[in-house]
Protein backbone atom coordinates (compact mmCIF):
# COMPACT_ATOMS: atom_id res chain seq x y z
CA UNK A 1 0.00 0.00 0.00
CA UNK A 2 3.20 2.41 0.68
CA UNK A 3 4.30 1.54 -2.46
CA UNK A 4 1.13 2.58 -4.31
CA UNK A 5 1.01 5.69 -2.40
CA UNK A 6 4.41 6.68 -3.26
CA UNK A 7 3.70 6.25 -7.54
CA UNK A 8 1.04 7.91 -7.14
CA UNK A 9 2.67 11.01 -5.25
CA UNK A 10 5.32 10.61 -7.62
CA UNK A 11 2.96 10.76 -10.20
CA UNK A 12 1.08 13.72 -8.98
CA UNK A 13 4.36 15.24 -8.80
CA UNK A 14 5.68 14.77 -11.91
CA UNK A 15 2.00 15.82 -13.61
CA UNK A 16 2.47 19.08 -12.47
CA UNK A 17 6.07 19.61 -12.80
CA UNK A 18 4.94 19.04 -16.29
CA UNK A 19 1.94 21.73 -16.36
CA UNK A 20 4.45 23.88 -15.21
CA UNK A 21 6.74 23.84 -17.73
CA UNK A 22 3.93 23.74 -20.79
CA UNK A 23 2.46 27.13 -19.24
CA UNK A 24 6.37 28.80 -18.66
CA UNK A 25 7.01 27.37 -22.14
CA UNK A 26 3.73 29.22 -23.38
CA UNK A 27 4.29 32.46 -21.61
CA UNK A 28 7.41 32.63 -23.14
CA UNK A 29 6.08 31.53 -26.43
CA UNK A 30 3.66 35.06 -26.06
CA UNK A 31 5.94 36.97 -25.03
CA UNK A 32 8.51 36.18 -28.12
CA UNK A 33 5.57 37.20 -30.15
CA UNK A 34 4.88 40.47 -28.35
CA UNK A 35 3.44 42.50 -31.62
CA UNK A 36 5.95 45.09 -32.91
CA UNK A 37 4.69 48.45 -34.49
CA UNK A 38 6.23 50.06 -37.59
CA UNK A 39 5.62 53.48 -38.55
CA UNK A 40 5.19 53.36 -42.38
CA UNK A 41 7.55 55.83 -44.27
CA UNK A 42 8.31 56.78 -40.39
CA UNK A 43 6.29 58.85 -38.20
CA UNK A 44 5.11 61.28 -40.81
CA UNK A 45 1.21 61.40 -39.67
CA UNK A 46 1.72 62.85 -36.48
CA UNK A 47 -1.72 64.98 -36.44
CA UNK A 48 -3.80 62.57 -38.56
CA UNK A 49 -3.39 64.60 -41.42
CA UNK A 50 -3.76 62.85 -44.66
CA UNK A 51 -2.79 65.60 -46.40
CA UNK A 52 0.88 65.95 -45.41
CA UNK A 53 2.50 66.88 -42.47
CA UNK A 54 4.97 69.68 -43.37
CA UNK A 55 7.44 69.43 -40.00
CA UNK A 56 7.54 65.80 -40.72
CA UNK A 57 6.98 64.63 -44.17
CA UNK A 58 6.93 60.67 -45.61
CA UNK A 59 10.40 59.37 -45.89
CA UNK A 60 12.37 62.42 -43.93
CA UNK A 61 14.72 62.70 -41.38
CA UNK A 62 12.21 64.09 -39.24
CA UNK A 63 9.92 61.91 -39.31
CA UNK A 64 12.36 58.76 -39.00
CA UNK A 65 13.51 60.97 -35.59
CA UNK A 66 9.93 61.67 -34.85
CA UNK A 67 9.27 57.28 -34.89
CA UNK A 68 12.30 57.17 -32.77
CA UNK A 69 10.61 59.75 -30.25
CA UNK A 70 7.33 57.68 -29.69
CA UNK A 71 9.41 53.89 -28.68
CA UNK A 72 7.36 52.04 -31.61
CA UNK A 73 9.59 49.04 -32.62
CA UNK A 74 10.68 50.22 -36.44
CA UNK A 75 10.54 52.68 -39.10
CA UNK A 76 10.02 51.77 -42.48
CA UNK A 77 12.00 53.82 -45.13
CA UNK A 78 12.11 53.24 -49.17
CA UNK A 79 15.59 53.51 -51.19
CA UNK A 80 14.89 54.63 -54.65
CA UNK A 81 18.15 54.55 -57.11
CA UNK A 82 18.66 57.65 -59.55
CA UNK A 83 19.62 57.69 -63.09
CA UNK A 84 23.07 57.93 -62.15
CA UNK A 85 23.48 55.22 -59.71
CA UNK A 86 22.58 57.57 -56.22
CA UNK A 87 20.64 55.80 -53.56
CA UNK A 88 17.70 58.51 -51.96
CA UNK A 89 14.78 58.03 -49.69
CA UNK A 90 11.36 58.55 -51.55
CA UNK A 91 8.69 56.11 -52.21
CA UNK A 92 8.85 57.38 -55.85
CA UNK A 93 8.24 57.65 -58.45
CA UNK A 94 6.98 61.10 -57.85
CA UNK A 95 8.91 63.66 -55.23
CA UNK A 96 7.89 67.08 -54.92
CA UNK A 97 8.29 68.61 -58.51
CA UNK A 98 9.88 65.91 -60.12
CA UNK A 99 7.55 63.25 -61.95
CA UNK A 100 9.98 60.43 -61.52
CA UNK A 101 12.75 60.35 -59.08
CA UNK A 102 15.13 56.87 -60.95
CA UNK A 103 14.63 58.78 -64.11
CA UNK A 104 16.63 62.32 -62.43
CA UNK A 105 20.41 62.69 -61.72
CA UNK A 106 21.14 62.36 -57.69
CA UNK A 107 22.11 65.81 -57.88
CA UNK A 108 18.86 66.74 -58.79
CA UNK A 109 16.84 64.92 -56.45
CA UNK A 110 18.79 66.12 -53.67
CA UNK A 111 18.14 69.46 -54.36
CA UNK A 112 14.02 69.09 -54.15
CA UNK A 113 13.00 70.37 -50.70
CA UNK A 114 10.30 68.85 -48.92
CA UNK A 115 7.73 70.68 -47.31
CA UNK A 116 10.01 71.08 -43.98
CA UNK A 117 13.01 72.60 -45.99
CA UNK A 118 14.94 69.26 -45.77
CA UNK A 119 16.43 68.31 -48.77
CA UNK A 120 15.49 64.34 -50.08
CA UNK A 121 17.26 62.31 -47.87
CA UNK A 122 20.53 60.21 -49.19
CA UNK A 123 20.80 56.67 -47.92
CA UNK A 124 24.15 57.90 -46.39
CA UNK A 125 22.34 60.69 -44.49
CA UNK A 126 19.48 57.90 -43.39
CA UNK A 127 21.56 55.54 -42.52
CA UNK A 128 23.83 58.03 -40.43
CA UNK A 129 20.90 59.38 -38.35
CA UNK A 130 19.49 56.04 -37.72
CA UNK A 131 22.98 55.20 -36.11
CA UNK A 132 22.01 57.48 -33.41
CA UNK A 133 18.47 56.55 -32.93
CA UNK A 134 16.87 53.30 -30.97
CA UNK A 135 14.18 52.77 -33.72
CA UNK A 136 14.93 49.53 -35.65
CA UNK A 137 15.14 49.90 -39.88
CA UNK A 138 12.69 48.34 -41.83
CA UNK A 139 14.42 49.23 -45.47
CA UNK A 140 12.45 48.92 -48.81
CA UNK A 141 14.40 48.15 -51.83
CA UNK A 142 12.16 49.85 -54.82
CA UNK A 143 14.40 49.49 -57.63
CA UNK A 144 15.63 46.46 -58.91
CA UNK A 145 16.80 44.85 -61.86
CA UNK A 146 19.46 42.31 -63.23
CA UNK A 147 22.05 43.35 -65.24
CA UNK A 148 23.04 41.08 -68.08
CA UNK A 149 25.66 38.98 -65.49
CA UNK A 150 22.57 38.26 -63.42
CA UNK A 151 23.41 40.72 -60.66
CA UNK A 152 21.36 43.18 -58.87
CA UNK A 153 23.62 46.75 -58.92
CA UNK A 154 21.08 48.55 -57.40
CA UNK A 155 21.16 46.18 -54.15
CA UNK A 156 25.11 46.06 -54.25
CA UNK A 157 24.68 49.29 -53.48
CA UNK A 158 22.33 49.40 -50.82
CA UNK A 159 24.29 46.51 -49.18
CA UNK A 160 27.97 48.26 -49.44
CA UNK A 161 25.70 51.47 -47.67
CA UNK A 162 25.12 48.56 -45.05
CA UNK A 163 28.09 47.90 -44.06
CA UNK A 164 30.07 51.61 -44.71
CA UNK A 165 27.25 52.62 -41.81
CA UNK A 166 27.75 49.83 -39.86
CA UNK A 167 24.14 49.08 -39.58
CA UNK A 168 23.73 45.88 -36.95
CA UNK A 169 22.66 43.48 -39.42
CA UNK A 170 20.13 41.65 -36.39
CA UNK A 171 18.32 44.20 -35.86
CA UNK A 172 18.10 45.48 -39.87
CA UNK A 173 15.21 43.84 -41.95
CA UNK A 174 15.28 44.24 -45.44
CA UNK A 175 11.63 44.30 -47.12
CA UNK A 176 11.43 43.78 -51.22
CA UNK A 177 8.29 43.41 -53.59
CA UNK A 178 11.25 41.60 -55.72
CA UNK A 179 11.56 37.95 -55.00
CA UNK A 180 15.31 38.38 -56.65
CA UNK A 181 16.08 41.54 -53.96
CA UNK A 182 14.51 38.86 -51.20
CA UNK A 183 16.72 36.23 -52.17
CA UNK A 184 20.34 38.14 -52.95
CA UNK A 185 19.43 39.71 -49.08
CA UNK A 186 19.39 36.29 -47.57
CA UNK A 187 22.80 35.37 -49.17
CA UNK A 188 24.91 38.67 -48.77
CA UNK A 189 23.32 38.85 -45.25
CA UNK A 190 21.93 35.89 -43.56
CA UNK A 191 21.56 37.11 -39.95
CA UNK A 192 19.32 39.58 -41.18
CA UNK A 193 15.74 39.47 -41.18
CA UNK A 194 14.02 39.28 -44.95
CA UNK A 195 10.37 39.91 -45.83
CA UNK A 196 8.95 39.63 -49.05
CA UNK A 197 6.23 41.57 -49.85
CA UNK A 198 4.51 40.34 -53.08
CA UNK A 199 1.78 38.41 -51.18
CA UNK A 200 1.19 35.23 -53.54
CA UNK A 201 3.90 33.09 -51.83
CA UNK A 202 2.67 30.73 -49.33
CA UNK A 203 5.22 30.62 -46.00
CA UNK A 204 6.92 26.87 -47.19
CA UNK A 205 7.65 28.76 -50.07
CA UNK A 206 9.50 31.49 -48.60
CA UNK A 207 11.13 29.09 -46.35
CA UNK A 208 12.44 26.59 -49.46
CA UNK A 209 13.97 30.12 -50.54
CA UNK A 210 15.93 30.57 -47.09
CA UNK A 211 13.47 33.79 -46.70
CA UNK A 212 11.90 34.06 -42.98
CA UNK A 213 9.63 36.53 -42.93
CA UNK A 214 6.70 37.59 -44.75
CA UNK A 215 5.27 40.99 -44.90
CA UNK A 216 1.87 40.56 -46.68
CA UNK A 217 -1.05 43.41 -47.39
CA UNK A 218 -3.17 42.37 -44.09
CA UNK A 219 -5.78 41.23 -47.02
CA UNK A 220 -3.85 38.09 -48.06
CA UNK A 221 -3.60 37.15 -44.36
CA UNK A 222 -7.81 37.40 -44.00
CA UNK A 223 -7.76 35.38 -47.24
CA UNK A 224 -5.09 32.75 -46.03
CA UNK A 225 -5.59 32.81 -42.14
CA UNK A 226 -3.66 29.52 -41.39
CA UNK A 227 -1.06 31.03 -42.75
CA UNK A 228 0.19 32.81 -39.45
CA UNK A 229 0.52 29.44 -37.93
CA UNK A 230 2.42 27.54 -40.72
CA UNK A 231 4.47 30.57 -40.92
CA UNK A 232 5.43 30.38 -37.16
CA UNK A 233 5.65 26.50 -37.12
CA UNK A 234 8.71 27.46 -39.16
CA UNK A 235 10.10 30.05 -36.80
CA UNK A 236 9.23 32.27 -39.58
CA UNK A 237 7.91 36.05 -38.69
CA UNK A 238 4.33 37.68 -39.88
CA UNK A 239 4.61 41.85 -40.78
CA UNK A 240 1.13 43.07 -42.29
CA UNK A 241 1.02 46.58 -44.13
CA UNK A 242 -0.61 49.15 -44.04
CA UNK A 243 -3.21 48.49 -41.13
CA UNK A 244 -4.76 51.92 -40.33
CA UNK A 245 -8.26 50.82 -39.84
CA UNK A 246 -9.00 50.19 -36.03
CA UNK A 247 -11.02 47.19 -36.54
CA UNK A 248 -8.37 45.83 -38.99
CA UNK A 249 -5.95 46.02 -36.48
CA UNK A 250 -7.94 44.55 -33.89
CA UNK A 251 -8.47 41.70 -36.40
CA UNK A 252 -4.83 41.53 -37.10
CA UNK A 253 -3.48 41.15 -33.62
CA UNK A 254 -6.04 38.12 -32.65
CA UNK A 255 -4.88 36.52 -35.52
CA UNK A 256 -1.61 36.66 -34.46
CA UNK A 257 0.44 38.51 -35.98
CA UNK A 258 4.12 39.56 -35.34
CA UNK A 259 4.13 42.98 -36.87
CA UNK A 260 1.66 45.91 -38.03
CA UNK A 261 2.93 48.64 -40.56
CA UNK A 262 0.87 51.30 -40.04
CA UNK A 263 0.44 54.78 -40.98
CA UNK A 264 -0.80 55.31 -37.44
CA UNK A 265 1.53 53.97 -34.69
CA UNK A 266 0.91 55.94 -31.42
CA UNK A 267 -3.17 54.33 -32.47
CA UNK A 268 -2.08 50.94 -33.26
CA UNK A 269 0.33 50.79 -30.11
CA UNK A 270 -2.76 51.45 -27.93
CA UNK A 271 -4.75 48.70 -29.38
CA UNK A 272 -2.45 46.17 -29.41
CA UNK A 273 -1.78 47.14 -25.45
CA UNK A 274 -5.66 46.72 -25.06
CA UNK A 275 -5.98 43.65 -26.60
CA UNK A 276 -3.07 41.81 -24.84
Amino acid sequence: MATKKFLFKSALMLVVTLSLIFVSSNENYAQKRDIQIIAHRGFWNVNGNWNGNTATPQNSLASLKAADSIGVYGSEFDVNMTSDGGLVICHGPKIVSLADVQKETFETVRNEKLPNGESVPSLDEYLSTLKKLNVKPVLEVKRHYLDKDGNLPDFDKIAKAIKKHGINRKTLTIISFSLEVCKAAVKKFPKTMVQYLGGEKSPEELYELGIMGLDYHYSVIDKNPDWVERAHNLGMVVNVWTVDKTEDIERMVKMGVDQITTNYPVRATQIVEENK
